[in-house]
């Protein structure tokens, strides 16, 4: 992936927050096994299904918090593609003092930090793996106590659409770090060419 294709991607990244919101407000917010007036057939569930559920929710606003807590990825990801192309312009004009600056900014910069953010993304796309893993394992639960009619009434609002953009943007953001790495990593290898040899 080149550079300006990282910036197109970068750009076309959605809002973790907004499908944070989405999945919690058509998600955990209406299963909330004492809170749930639109769906009181909840209510009947026996008391161990009801504590299973819970800790199951519990999991998955912890796992959905870490996910809402990851939103300034975007940021930082836009910021290290204009980084880049600054260090590549750097190098080509032989401005070894930008160079140089541009690359201890990336390694040691408390906010753009590389390696930091690498983990950060790494954290990002296992809270993500563990929400959906919650996720199939409260749909699991669900189906078997309930009756079919209030499973499928369930089922129909927009939750697995959050879900999915909530892991599609966990993979994505995983993508464009680890090709914002190659290249900074190949970039920072480069020799910068000496002014004087510039025509």
């Amino acid at each position: 992936m080149e550079i300006r294709d990282i910036k197109r991607e970068v750009k076309s990244l959605p809002c973790l927050k907004d499908d944070v919101k989405g999945f919690r407000n058509n998600y955990l917010k209406p299963i909330r096994a004492n809170s749930n007036k639109h769906m009181p057939f909840l209510k009947d569930l026996d008391n161990q299904t009801k504590e299973k559920l819970n800790e199951l929710l519990k999991q998955a606003h912890l796992h959905l918090d870490n996910l809402e807590q990851s939103h300034v990825l975007n940021d930082k990801l836009e910021q290290y593609s204009r980084h880049l192309v600054e260090l590549k312009l750097a190098h080509f004009r032989g401005d070894e003092f930008k160079s140089k600056v541009l690359t201890k900014q990336l390694a040691t910069d408390p906010f753009l930090n590389l390696r930091a953010t690498v983990t950060q993304v790494k954290q990002t796309k296992v809270a993500a793996d563990k929400l959906s893993s919650h996720y199939e394992e409260i749909n699991d639960l669900l189906h078997k106590e309930l009756p079919l009619e209030h499973a499928l009434f369930f089922m129909q609002l927009p939750h697995q659409k959050f879900l999915s953009n909530l892991i599609e943007t966990s993979k994505s953001h995983e993508k464009i770090t680890r090709n914002i790495a190659r290249h900074f990593v190949k970039i920072a290898a480069m020799k910068t060419i000496p002014k004087s040899r510039k025509k």
